[in-house]
């Protein structure tokens, strides 16, 4: 199965999956950060208070002023 193909499977799911990220984009700032790493700060910015926050007040604000 291709990336494209799995994010499919994942939109019809109802997963939102068109803003990712890799660890590439962690490994331009530390080249060399191993690739465990790289997923372990993904995943701790990805869950961190301010983060999830920032995301359902932007949800919330959507949903309020989106005309559907």
């Amino acid at each position: 199965m291709t990336v494209e193909q799995a994010k499919q499977v994942l939109r019809d799911a109802g997963y939102y999956v068109d803003n990712m990220w890799h660890v590439n984009d962690v490994k331009i700032i530390d080249p060399t950060i191993s690739t465990s790493d790289a997923q372990e700060v993904l995943n701790n910015v990805m869950t961190s208070a301010v983060i999830m926050e920032t995301m359902w007040d932007a949800i919330k604000e959507q949903v309020e002023h989106t005309t559907l």
